[in-house]
């Protein structure tokens, strides 16, 4: 069986008449045709969860993204990028360029279906520059098997050296002292120019030991997040 979508009548924009084509269908037994049904059109409309785009930093890629919009089917979207409230571009991504700094960016959303056209906007956000330097934080637990009668706080003695490196290139070194948990850890700030891009670092430890454990030393990833 196949079916059409026409308009109930010529003046009446707002509706359409839905039925079977005639062609090739069979009346049923009480002689009329199958029911007919009209159904209101409707324009796009959204629904909450639209746009979302985070940390608008120089150089950085910002997505558009389209939401929950209802209404009647086929809709089309297009997507555009306004600073300061003028177009700069039409595309679901943009690049923030040294123009948009301290400047607000606005992705537009325009959804059209046969019933009409529905627009959302996103919430303006101010470009800005990339901070001088990254905070890049480590931590972590030394296990030390501490005797009958020890304490945790007489255990947890010593020090942590570490090392954080770019390749074999030391961008950062730092000793801390354990805590009464003989837990460890550190935020180190590096300059973002020593990074060169990096997305990740290696971090070497080495704990010095004390009279409940041995010297232990140890090479894990850390990731470079801003």
């Amino acid at each position: 069986m196949s079916y059409v979508w026409r308009h109930a009548r010529a003046n009446s924009p707002g509706r359409l008449l839905f039925s079977p084509s005639a062609q090739g269908l069979q009346r049923g037994d009480d002689g009329h045709w199958p029911a007919r049904r009209t159904v209101p059109d409707v324009r796009p409309a959204q629904q909450p969860g639209a746009e979302d785009h985070r940390d608008p930093l120089l150089g950085k890629s910002l997505t558009c993204a389209a939401g929950v919009w209802t209404g009647i089917a086929p809709m089309t979207f297009g997507y555009s990028w306004k600073r300061d409230g003028t177009k700069v571009a039409a595309a679901t991504k943009y690049k923030v360029v040294a123009k948009d700094v301290k400047h607000m960016l606005v992705c537009e959303v325009t959804v059209s279906n046969p019933a009409g056209t529905g627009t959302a906007r996103s919430e303006p956000v101010t470009a800005t520059r990339p901070s001088v330097f990254v905070s890049i934080k480590a931590d972590g637990v030394i296990t030390i098997q501490r005797p009958a009668g020890v304490s945790m706080r007489q255990a947890c003695t010593g020090s942590v050296s570490l090392r954080l490196l770019r390749r074999s290139k030391t961008v950062g070194k730092r000793t801390v002292r354990l805590d009464a948990r003989c837990r460890w850890t550190h935020t180190f700030k590096v300059r973002r120019t020593k990074l060169g891009g990096a997305k990740t670092l290696r971090l070497r430890a080495r704990y010095g030991g004390n009279r409940y454990a041995l010297p232990t030393s140890f090479v894990r990833t850390v990731r470079v997040t801003s």
